[in-house]
């Protein structure tokens, strides 16, 4: 329980971790994490010991660019999907005035 503690009194309140530095200067992060169902916290525990030899930074890490690179390919459907009914508005555009400027415009 004193671990516990001691944890909370050194962590950093503002931003909810607790930093650390190795002998050589680096900096280490520990982050609580609570509230997360078991069941997930199962299934991701699997996951990380599958995948990443239980190494937990590096599967949230691995997470975390995932989440980011799905985010991109959202991101370009709907860029793309705009793209293409600002083209079917030009075509309609180009449809119910064919000559332009040339018989009288719009």
């Amino acid at each position: 329980m004193e671990e516990k503690e001691n944890f909370k009194d050194k962590m950093d309140k503002k931003i909810g971790v607790l930093i650390t530095y190795t002998d050589t200067g680096a900096s280490l992060v520990s982050m609580p994490c609570s509230k997360f169902p078991i069941e997930f916290w199962r299934e991701w525990e699997d996951d990380c010991k599958k995948r990443f030899n239980g190494i937990r930074w590096m599967k949230i890490w691995h997470d975390h660019e995932t989440v980011k690179r799905f985010n991109l390919e959202i991101e370009c459907e709907m860029l793309k999907s705009a793209l293409a009914e600002k083209q079917k508005e030009a075509e309609e555009h180009v449809e119910h005035n064919p000559l332009g400027l040339l018989n009288g415009g719009d």
